[in-house]
């Protein structure tokens, strides 16, 4: 049995069957464009009908909150860390996010703000954080660019 999960409210899906991602589905002007990722093919349907055993799950486009802290997607994967609020936004996705608003002393720039950055990221420059909201953490911002 496939299943869409809707993405973007009446304009993209993903088609999904007990085993996983099997395509996509996409609006287009003149109907809905389905790509199978099995054999890469591509096929134009009049309507969503043609999916008969297809269960239409709704997506909200809220973005999610994730240990307290704010994310920047309505759709997260859990990552398990004690210390940390870190979080992947596909299932099988290799980046790993970190929740909340943070400052990055990059090199030559100097802070910089970032929201959600990748773990990659924080492993690699200083950081402060994480902030709760934005304004938490551009007044952090400001202060550590005066010291």
């Amino acid at each position: 049995m496939l299943k869409i999960k809707q993405i973007i409210k009446d304009k993209y899906w993903i088609v999904e069957s007990g085993y996983g991602k099997v395509g996509t589905v996409r609006k287009l002007d003149n109907g809905f464009e389905y790509f199978n990722q099995d054999d890469n093919t591509k096929e134009l349907l009049p309507n969503l009908d043609s999916f008969k055993e297809t269960v239409v799950v709704e997506t909200t486009n809220e973005n999610q909150e994730y240990k307290g802290f704010p994310t920047n997607t309505p759709i997260l994967f859990e990552v398990e860390d004690e210390s940390r609020a870190l979080f992947k936004k596909a299932k099988d996705g290799k980046t790993i996010f970190v929740a909340g608003y943070y400052i990055l002393k990059y090199d030559g720039m100097g802070w910089q703000h970032a929201f959600c950055p990748k773990l990659e990221t924080l492993d690699k420059y200083e950081h402060r954080g994480p902030y709760l909201t934005e304004w938490d953490m551009n007044l952090n911002l400001k202060k550590a660019r005066k010291e």
